[in-house]
């Protein structure tokens, strides 16, 4: 999920070479939801796994790029083998 315009999000999408859609909500409304604007507005770096119930199974809250792709991937096979 992103804060950012439709047009800025999809050439960050390209530029990085993500795989997957990624939300926009320039409106900020689904951050709020969440909780995670922070002090100034800008929102904050984090991951949430959600289910396909819609019910969240894991926060992140302090994101690195670096290795958290591979984290997430790991904590999805953990969840998926319990079902």
């Amino acid at each position: 999920m992103s804060a950012d315009r439709p047009e800025a999000q999809a050439a960050f999408v390209e530029r990085q070479g993500i795989p997957f859609t990624m939300a926009c909500d320039p409106g900020g409304r689904m951050l709020r939801a969440y909780g995670v604007r922070g002090l100034i507005g800008t929102p904050k770096r984090m991951t949430f796994l959600v289910d396909a119930h819609g019910t969240i199974r894991k926060i992140y809250p302090k994101v690195s790029p670096e290795g958290h792709a591979a984290e997430v991937l790991e904590d999805l096979r953990a969840l998926t083998e319990q079902c």
